[in-house]
């Protein structure tokens, strides 16, 4: 007798969606990468209800054997994850004379980010394909993206804004706030490397999963600071657990950024809404002695 599970996405309910649209996915790639034979004792029927025209329609039928769900149990287990932190993670923004004045340090080497507990956020700029396939399927993918080449984060929403102009540059039209599990952040930093600490520690350069550069911090009208900001660029392995496992959630913020723009004038700069940051603390002594990173 064939058992049949039904998973369904309800209306309202964009998570849940997403983690639909990733489990076919799944599916599909186990179904390629596979020999095994199938057998026709399980049968999982997928449906997703569009809030639009309020119609259901079957997404995907596979059958799977035992074998292809224990292949699949881990990666469902990880998009639930994402898809339960994205109905709680909310991007906050406050004055930006406010935190300049009371919570940002003029001067040194320091990580501003927005975090709690257990995420952090970076930001990148993207063109609108790779933007919109990551805010669909809330991971990095699709035929624009490249794992080949080396991708640049940023915690200091400022800086993604001096980069990109606002979202005003050719392929940075789009910029996404990505939050990512804080532990996966701090791994990254542990294996981040300039060109000088990776001489001192002899590592090659293809060694070298993260490179780590601090760069001049920018006003809002991108006057250089004194202080610095911290930039990542990611490759190999350390790209891939980036894009496809330490992300909880993305959010396009390129309809604020758009907004903000008007008031980047000396006189508007007082009433200027940017992204929450402060001082991230780097706990590990050897993470905090390799990046450089300055204690206040």
């Amino acid at each position: 007798m064939n058992k049949k599970f039904l998973f369904v996405g309800q209306s309202g309910v964009q998570a849940f969606s997403i983690l639909l649209l990733n489990f076919i996915e799944i599916l599909v790639f186990i179904r390629k990468h596979t020999d095994h034979r199938l057998c026709t004792d399980c049968q999982i029927t997928l449906y997703q209800e569009r809030t639009q025209e309020t119609r259901k329609f079957i997404s995907n039928s596979i059958l799977l054997n035992t074998q292809e769900i224990k292949i699949a149990i881990p990666h469902i287990h990880h998009f639930m994850m994402a898809a339960s932190a994205s109905t709680i993670k909310e991007w906050k923004t406050e004055k930006y004379v406010d935190q300049k004045q009371k919570n940002w340090p003029n001067i040194g080497k320091h990580i501003l980010a927005q975090y709690d507990e257990d995420s952090v956020i970076v930001y990148q700029a993207f063109c609108p394909e790779i933007a919109d396939y990551a805010t669909t399927n809330q991971r990095f993918g699709g035929p624009k993206f490249s794992f080949t080449r080396m991708s640049w984060i940023k915690t200091n929403f400022l800086w993604m804004m001096y980069r990109c102009g606002w979202a005003s540059k050719p392929n940075q039209e789009h910029v996404l706030a990505i939050w990512i599990k804080r532990d996966g952040f701090d791994e990254i930093l542990s294996k981040a490397y300039t060109p000088g600490t990776q001489k001192q520690a002899n590592v090659s350069k293809d060694d070298v999963l993260v490179r780590l550069q601090w760069d001049p911090d920018h006003t809002p009208d991108g006057t250089k600071e004194q202080r610095r900001a911290i930039q990542l660029g990611l490759k190999g392995e350390i790209l891939k657990k980036y894009a496809t496992e330490y992300i909880l959630k993305i959010e396009d913020i390129t309809p604020f950024v758009l907004s903000k723009r008007p008031l980047l004038t000396e006189k508007k700069m007082q009433h200027l809404i940017v992204a929450q940051e402060r001082v991230y603390p780097v706990q590990d002594d050897r993470t905090a002695e390799l990046i450089g990173v300055d204690k206040i």
